[in-house]
């Protein structure tokens, strides 16, 4: 995790798979305990995600999006 300016930086990296769940939640729960603007995640090192793993992103979307105020949860960088 790196904090900037304009809120948290969370790098994932490897396979984000079923044994990143806890991980993955965990690090969000820091992030956003840090009450940032925004909390970017940079997927650039990640070798492979599964289909679960990216309907726990989606619900980390969906939670950020219920909060208030809500930070800004998007990808560093534009997924190919």
């Amino acid at each position: 995790m790196d904090l900037t300016p304009g809120g948290v930086v969370l790098d994932l990296r490897g396979e984000i798979n079923g044994f990143a769940k806890e991980a993955l939640n965990a690090a969000y729960a820091e992030a956003e305990a840090k009450n940032p603007e925004t909390i970017l995640l940079n997927f650039e090192e990640i070798s492979y995600i599964n289909s679960t793993e990216i309907a726990l992103i989606l619900i980390l979307l969906a939670k950020a999006r219920l909060e208030a105020p809500p930070p800004s949860l998007r990808p560093e960088r534009p997924l190919r």
